[in-house]
């Protein structure tokens, strides 16, 4: 239920089944299997529902084992693996942390040497998705940064038929934390391959094909695992994939209460700086006001422009102002439209955003404010 009144807002497990339609959605903080496709069945074999809360919406997360062979499996699904033809373009999300990146491990693996779809973790630290088809270009489309351990990742993987899109060969795309990493596009057209083997989730026990053009072994390593998204004819657009980033991370901070009390968290914080963080903060709409304004002092964000991390997140439905003070440099913000804590309690959002970088005034110690980022309502007219 809405946490703040008025109409109800959607977990994030109905927004991905209901509002994206969604073939198959695991959230893998149980086995339970969501969505209009065919039954799936989720065997955890030697790991457990016992991971860290990765994103939004569940209070803990698939961790696979050390050991290759002990993996999650899903079996052999006439819609996903089962058959050629199925589907012209396919769009895949999920959510994962890894205790290495120094070597190639599989996050999510379709299939074997010949034909694959698969997401791997440490080939040369990068983030790797790809495609093969025996018989077709091998399609490999990787992050354009290092990845980092047991930092929580939110992928978005698409493959496309030449007809879904303006080019003239097969492609995928690769999207991480919703920023746009890589298209690979080849000369291939044939619909999407069937694959024989079970889905591994979390490790893979064969080799798969990879840059060698071989099949490369994958190493056994501890991971977390959440909000597995199958979305069979659907592509994901760039604003999808960050929406449902911004829907699902999780912040380092959560700032909360009435305004009095959010101001004196923020200025706990002063001369903080953030460095290597999905979101550094979250500000929930205040409990005794609807338009109100907020001072972040000395909070410096340091971002990848290939993550866009976020420096503060607003979950509310009016207008709150921050001003950047004496150093502060909060510059990506988002406004998501709702966010799902934990299945049952959903916070209403949907404000939406106006920047207003100026300065504005100096204070009575002489220190300028620097700009101020204004949150709106969604309804108001500016």
């Amino acid at each position: 239920m809405d946490q703040h009144g008025g109409e109800p807002h959607l977990s994030i497990r109905t927004h991905l089944t209901q509002r994206l339609g969604a073939t198959h959605l695991l959230m893998l903080d149980n086995a339970a299997a969501l969505g209009d496709g065919l039954p799936i069945t989720f065997d955890p074999l030697g790991g457990r529902f016992e991971g860290a809360k990765i994103c939004e919406g569940i209070s803990a997360s698939y961790r696979s084992n050390a050991d290759k062979l002990q993996r999650g499996t899903i079996p052999r699904t006439e819609d996903i693996n089962g058959k050629s033809n199925i589907y012209q373009h396919r769009s895949l999300c999920v959510w994962f942390a890894s205790t290495s990146v120094d070597a190639p491990t599989a996050v999510y693996a379709q299939g074997g040497g010949g034909n694959n779809f698969a997401i791997l973790v440490g080939i040369a630290r990068a983030i790797t998705v790809q495609a093969a088809d025996d018989g077709q270009p091998f399609l490999i489309a990787q992050s354009a940064f290092l990845a980092e351990v047991d930092r929580p990742y939110f992928i978005c993987f698409i493959w496309q038929r030449p007809s879904e899109h303006e080019g003239a060969g097969t492609r995928i795309l690769l999207y991480i934390n919703g920023v746009h990493q890589h298209t690979v596009e080849k000369d291939g057209t044939e619909p999407f391959p069937g694959h024989s083997a079970d889905i591994g989730i979390g490790n893979c026990q064969v080799g798969l094909k990879s840059y060698n053009d071989a099949g490369m072994q994958m190493g056994g390593v501890v991971k977390d695992v959440a909000m597995l998204g199958m979305f069979n004819d659907r592509s994901f657009s760039a604003a999808e994939c960050r929406d449902l980033f911004e829907r699902s991370v999780v912040p380092r901070h959560v700032i909360e209460g009435n305004v009095a009390q959010q101001q004196a968290a923020l200025d706990a914080l002063s001369g903080t700086e953030f460095a290597g963080q999905n979101c550094a903060i979250r500000i929930v709409q205040a409990t005794n006001a609807t338009d109100y304004r907020l001072i972040l002092d000395n909070l410096r964000f340091e971002q990848d422009p290939n993550l866009r991390d976020i420096a503060v997140q607003y979950v509310g439905p009016h207008e709150l102002t921050l001003l950047n003070a004496n150093g502060s440099n909060a510059a990506e913000i988002c406004t998501p439209p709702e966010v799902d804590l934990d299945g049952i309690t959903v916070l209403a959002g949907g404000a939406a955003f106006r920047d207003q970088r100026r300065a504005i005034a100096h204070n009575s110690a002489g220190k300028l404010w620097q700009h101020q980022l204004v949150f709106c309502d969604a309804g108001a007219g500016f």
